[in-house]
Parts: C-alpha cells; sequence; structure tokens
C-alpha cells in the first residue's frame, strides 16, 4: 500500500511552529518556571543552599524559529550575538559566564556552555541549541546565562572540561513537604557503563572520593533541600533537585519534574 507523502502549505506550517513556540514557553522545566517560586520560599534561609546568579532571556518567536531553521549564515549568526549581549545588559560583565537553554545544558560539550568571550555568544549557543534538537530537549523558547561556579577542588575534568564535584539529584514532594528519596548523580554503575576515553580514566581516579562524599553528605543534602523546599508554596508534585558541592558551598543547579527525570532507579528512598 502507497501512502502519499504528506503536503503543508507555507501558511499551515507557520501556525504548526506558533503552536510549538507557545508550547515550549509553558514546558515546566523551563528555568523561568520553577526559578522564581522557589526563590519565593518563605524558609529559604533556614538552608545552606545558594543559587547562581541567573539572568533568563527569553527568545522571541522569529529568533526561535531562525535556531530551528538551518540558515545559519555568519551574518545572521552575529546579528543574533549583539542581541544577546544587549539583553545581557552587562550583567556579571567581565566574568565568565556558564550557559544553557531553558531546559538543556549540553553537559557532554562543556565548552558550548562556558562563556569567556561575548563575541562567541551567538555561535556557542546556536551549537548548543542544535544538539538539544538532535537530543529532543529542545522543548523551550528561552536562553539563560548563569554565574560560572569556581572551582575550589581541583578535581578531574571530563565532557570537555567538567569538573568532577560531588553532585547530588535529590526527589522532592511538594505536596507532601518531604524529601522522597536522593541519587549520587555520578552513580559508579551509570558511568562506568557510558563513559569512554579520558572521560571514563578521569572518573576512576576520582569516583572512590566521589562515593565517600556522597555517603557522607547525603543526609545533609536531603536536609537542606527540605529546609529550603518546606516554605515553597507555588510547586506541586514530586521533582528531581540537583545540588552540587563544591568546597564547602552547597549549590542548587538544576531542577525538573520527578517523571522526566533520570536517575529514579539508582534511588535510595528517605527514612
Amino acid at each position: 500500500m502507497n501512502i502519499p507523502p504528506l503536503h503543508f502549505s507555507e501558511e499551515e506550517m507557520l501556525e504548526r511552529m506558533k503552536e510549538l513556540y507557545q508550547l515550549s514557553g509553558q514546558n515546566p522545566e523551563n528555568m523561568s518556571y520553577w526559578l522564581p517560586k522557589i526563590q519565593a520560599s518563605t524558609s529559604k534561609k533556614e538552608s545552606q543552599l545558594q543559587i547562581p546568579k541567573t539572568k533568563i532571556i527569553p527568545l522571541d518567536f522569529e529568533t526561535w524559529k531562525w535556531l530551528r531553521s538551518g540558515n545559519y549564515t555568519e551574518e545572521k549568526i552575529s546579528l543574533f550575538n549583539d542581541k544577546l549581549v544587549k539583553k545581557l545588559d552587562g550583567f556579571l560583565e567581565n566574568e565568565i559566564l556558564f550557559m544553557k537553554t531553558g531546559v538543556f545544558s549540553d553537559k557532554f560539550v562543556f565548552s558550548h556552555t562556558t562563556i569567556k568571550d561575548r563575541t562567541k555568544i551567538g555561535v556557542q549557543f546556536l551549537d548548543m541549541y542544535y544538539n538539544s534538537m538532535l537530543l529532543g530537549a529542545d522543548q523551550t523558547s528561552e536562553a539563560i546565562f548563569r554565574q560560572m561556579i569556581e572551582d575550589k577542588e581541583g578535581r578531574k575534568q571530563i565532557y570537555e572540561g567538567m569538573p568532577l564535584h560531588t553532585e547530588f539529584r535529590i526527589f522532592y514532594d511538594f505536596d507532601e513537604r518531604n524529601v522522597v528519596g536522593i541519587s549520587n548523580y555520578w552513580h559508579p554503575e551509570l558511568m562506568q557503563k557510558y563513559l569512554s576515553g579520558k572521560d571514563l580514566i578521569y572518573y576512576v581516579k576520582e569516583r572512590e572520593l566521589l562515593i565517600a562524599d556522597f555517603d557522607k553528605y547525603k543526609e545533609k543534602i536531603m536536609e537542606e533541600v527540605h529546609l529550603f523546599m518546606k516554605g515553597c508554596s507555588e510547586l506541586t508534585g514530586k521533582w528531581s533537585v540537583d545540588v552540587m558541592k563544591n568546597g564547602n558551598d552547597l549549590w542548587l543547579i538544576d531542577m525538573a519534574r520527578m517523571e522526566r527525570s533520570a536517575l529514579i532507579e539508582y534511588m535510595e528512598e528517605a527514612e
């Protein structure tokens, strides 16, 4: 049976693009959705968790459409770069920035996330957004720029420059106001399965320290997340909360709905 190909008019394609753009702005995983809600927590000062300084830049429809178009001329990339720099408006001027989309950080190519030269923001964001489309993680219409957290520990690096700080993924129930459980973000079973080459070598060098740190601090991290989130009245359901330890500092760096999060199968249930 021959099935005829689907044909859409330009008007139909444009309307579909507009629908997708609207949906991308309604994604709960967008940082613009959850970050203001946790920043409004009435109990956050009881916790040691810090949040990096953050600038969220919404992408207008024409920019979002261009990012998905493949029409990447040097002129258009330069114009896009200028637009982002203008909207940054001097945010953390002369400092290195960490960049991500609203839902995707491209950690596997960490060099994409690190902004040392603001004349290269446009092409780096474009590379990042292209990777997000390849991985099906492009349901967003915002660019995120954050304070780069300076490494205090001198750990080995993987993914082209990501220090192997101890990281925790906590699962929190905002309806019940309690911690569901916690996972080692760098779980050895998972890392040894997917890493290769130098990344695997460097991970193995840090593995025992990462495991020891996780076991030593997991109870404290769960308590700190609870102290921070118990006063958050604007989120519902179960979410993952990612916390990074850097020296004595604890940084809340990301969140997502639990059903959309990895590492559930490695979760240790809270007592």
